[in-house]
C-alpha cells in the first residue's frame, strides 16, 4: 500500500528532523559555554595577578629593605603567573616590558615605578577588553544558535503541515468516504458510491474496486429489492 508507506516515511523524516534539531542545538551550547568560560577564567587570571602587581609596587618601601624584596618576589611570582597565561598577543609585549624595568622599580627608581604601573593599567585594559570581546562573541554565538534551531523549527513545521495535508488528502479524507458509503448502504442507500475530487491513483483504484462491489452487490439483489 503506497499511502501506508509514504505515510510511515514521512512520519520518519519527521522524528529524523527533530532529532536532528536537538543535536544541533546540544552542538552549539556545547561548543559556546566551555570556549567562553575558558577565555573569561583566563583572562580573571590575568587580571588578578595585574591587580597583585600593582599593590606590591604600591606597597614598596625604599626604606624598608627586607620587606621591599619581599615584595620583590611576590612581585614576580604574579608576573610569572602572567606570563603563563597570555590569551591576548598584546600581552606578551607589556609583559616583556614589565619584565624588563620592575627590578628597577623595586631599587628605588620612581620614573620607573611610574612606567611599571603604567605597563600594569594597560595589561589591565588589554584583558579587560578581550572579556568584553568574549562575551560579545558568547552573544553572537547564541543569536546564531538561536536561529539555526529557528531555521530547524520552522522547516519541520513546514513539513509537517504538507504532510498532515497530503495525509488528511490521501489517507483520512478516503477512509472517511467509505465510511459513509458504507454505512448508508447499510442504511438502504444502495445506490450511494465512492466519490471525490482530487483523488491520487491509488486513491482512485480503492474507490473503483469498492464500487465494483457494490455494484455486483446491488446486481445479485432480488428484483423486488430494487426500489428499496
Amino acid at each position: 500500500m503506497q499511502t501506508a508507506e509514504r505515510t510511515k516515511i514521512g512520519l520518519n523524516i519527521i522524528l529524523l528532523l527533530n532529532l536532528l534539531m536537538a543535536f544541533v542545538t546540544i552542538w552549539v551550547l556545547l561548543r559556546m559555554t566551555p570556549a567562553i568560560k575558558d577565555i573569561l577564567q583566563r583572562n580573571d587570571r590575568s587580571l588578578q595577578a595585574s591587580e597583585e602587581m600593582l599593590s606590591f609596587v604600591g606597597l614598596y618601601d625604599v626604606e624598608n629593605v627586607s620587606f621591599g624584596k619581599e615584595l620583590e618576589q611576590q612581585f614576580r611570582n604574579s608576573l610569572l603567573r602572567a606570563k603563563n597565561n597570555i590569551t591576548e598577543r598584546q600581552e606578551k609585549i607589556v609583559l616583556d616590558m614589565i619584565s624588563g624595568n620592575y627590578v628597577r622599580t623595586f631599587n628605588g627608581d620612581k620614573d620607573a615605578k611610574q612606567m611599571i604601573i603604567s605597563l600594569i593599567m594597560e595589561l589591565t585594559r588589554i584583558n579587560r577588553a578581550a572579556s568584553f570581546k568574549a562575551e560579545a562573541k558568547a552573544r553572537q554565538l547564541g543569536i546564531a544558535g538561536a536561529w539555526v534551531v529557528t531555521f530547524f523549527a520552522i522547516g519541520i513545521f513546514t513539513i509537517g503541515l504538507i504532510f498532515k495535508r497530503k495525509l488528511q488528502q490521501n489517507l483520512i479524507t478516503p477512509f472517511q468516504e467509505i465510511l459513509r458509503v458504507i454505512s448508508e448502504n447499510k442504511k438502504g442507500d444502495l445506490m450511494r458510491r465512492c466519490t471525490g475530487a482530487h483523488l491520487s491513483k491509488e486513491t482512485k483504484k480503492y474507490y473503483s474496486e469498492i464500487n465494483e462491489l457494490l455494484d455486483l452487490a446491488y446486481s445479485k439483489l432480488p428484483k423486488s429489492n430494487y426500489f428499496l
